[in-house]
């Protein structure tokens, strides 16, 4: 997996996770993309891939950590824990950021396609 040099958030960086969702009504499976945006400028998307809920979040915290906006591990309540076990709330609070996410549905060919 190929990292690239962006910056860290800082307190007060703002996120913004712009997730779609589409059920499939045959094979009764859910699927989710999601946009990510930091301080308004999108910096990658996650396109298609399974997950229902708060699952956009999830695959949303992993690019960031893999691009390196958000550290691989916090440490909280005197312990260490992999970033991506927190939910997308408790990783605002402990960063200082500003944090928005949205999941709206919708139909197949709405879904984030790869790239920006």
């Amino acid at each position: 997996m190929e990292t690239k040099d962006y910056p860290q958030v800082t307190s007060g960086t703002s996120l913004f996770l712009e997730g779609r969702a589409w059920h499939d009504n045959t094979g009764g499976n859910t699927y989710h993309s999601v946009r990510i945006w930091v301080n308004g400028s999108v910096v990658a998307i996650v396109p298609f891939r399974y997950g229902y809920e708060n699952a956009y979040q999830v695959s949303a915290i992993d690019k960031l950590i893999e691009l390196g906006y958000l550290p691989e591990t916090l440490f909280q309540h005197g312990s260490e824990r992999p970033t991506r076990d927190y939910p997308i709330w408790q990783i605002d609070r402990h960063l200082e950021t500003v944090t928005y996410s949205v999941l709206t549905y919708g139909k197949k060919s709405e879904l984030f396609k790869e790239g920006k």
